[in-house]
Formats: structure tokens, sequence, C-alpha cells
């Protein structure tokens, strides 16, 4: 128990030197290139910080849509459902034999194979959402609320939120920063597929 116990410490201290000498060194220098790359020409030319996360959003909406095309979302997708009926379809051939117990027995094979396909799509599926939505926003989201924390924003308009509101009575007084992205990432997303349905729709009309 004690040997396992010193495994298990040794392991967990290796992944706590790989985390602080190379996984976040290597954030750190990511970031640090973005906001050379994104957030200085936006202060050079006087941009509003709430403007400011909207670009990066803006941005992490056409990187999503970079990925989702990088790791042929729609194709794989196309191709799953297209096996996945011809799988249905032939199991309709298996209603014209006439011995009922070779039927059942093959409906049941056939049904579990295509449960366990249906599984590993899934889970291919959602791994291949995160990678596209999760991965970017949550990276984005860490790197702007540190860039722009609420201490910041207090030393830079005197409020520890990104835009002020109104007085009202749901006691609201900002938009914070993780709000005005997601919501400029989500309005990204949906111009871009509105977009990509209008040219796919002209291309198909003209053909």
């Amino acid at each position: 128990m004690i040997f396992l116990q010193a495994i298990l410490d040794y392991i967990v201290h290796l992944f706590d030197l790989l985390f602080v000498r190379v996984v976040q060194p290597f954030f750190v220098f990511l970031g640090q290139v973005l906001e050379f790359l994104i957030i200085a020409p936006l202060l050079f030319l006087s941009v509003p910080v709430s403007l400011q996360v909207v670009a990066v959003a803006v941005l992490s909406g056409l990187f999503s849509m970079l990925l989702r095309r990088f790791l042929n979302v729609e194709k794989k997708e196309l191709t799953f459902k297209h096996a996945f009926t011809k799988k249905r379809e032939e199991q309709q051939n298996i209603k014209m034999l006439s011995d009922w117990k070779t039927r059942d027995v093959l409906y049941r094979t056939s049904d579990n194979e295509i449960d366990e396909k249906y599984n590993i799509y899934l889970a291919q599926r959602f791994a291949r959402h995160g990678i596209v939505y999760l991965l970017p926003v949550f990276f984005a989201l860490f790197w702007l609320e540190n860039l722009f924390s609420p201490e910041t924003l207090t030393l830079l308009h005197g409020y520890p939120f990104l835009l002020p509101l109104p007085d009202n009575s749901y006691g609201i007084d900002g938009l914070s920063v993780s709000f005005v992205f997601l919501l400029s990432y989500v309005l990204t997303l949906l111009v871009c597929f509105w977009i990509r349905k209008k040219c796919k729709g002209y291309l198909e009309r003209k053909s």
C-alpha cells in the first residue's frame, strides 16, 4: 500500500511539473502573442474594451468554423447517417426469412451492431464538438477574464464589469466579460451558418 501511494505521489508530482514547466508557460506565451496580435492594435486604434471582447469573440467563432471544416465534421456526420440508413434498410430483408428463430437472432445481432456503432458515433461527435466549440471558448474566456479582470476593469472604468446598465429592478449593475463574449460568439456562429446555408443554396440553384 505504501509502495502504491509512493508511485501515485510520484505521478502527481510529474503532472505538476509538466503543468508548471510546459503547459502553463505555453499558454502564457500564447496569451502574450494573442495580446500582441489582437489587443495591441485595437488599443492603438482606441477601440473600447467592450468592442475588444467582441472582436475576440468573433475571431473565436471564425476559428471554430475553421476547426469544423478542418475536422470534416459535416462529412463524418453525413457518412454515419448514410451508413445508419443503409443498415436499417438491410434489416428489412430479415423480414423475408421464413424461420422466426433465425429472424430473431439476426434482428438482435443487427440491433446490437447498430447500437454499438451509434454509441461510438455519439462519443466521437461529442469529442469533435468539444474540440470545435468548447476548447476555443474555454481558452478565450480564461485569457480574457485574466486580461480584463474585475480589478483591471475597475482601474479602467471605475466599475468591475464590462458594460454598465441603467438602474433596474433586477439588481444587475452591468454585463460581464463572459456574457458579452458568449453572446457575441453565439451570434457569430449563427451568422456563419446562415451565410453558409445561403451560399450552399445559391450554388445548388446555379448547378
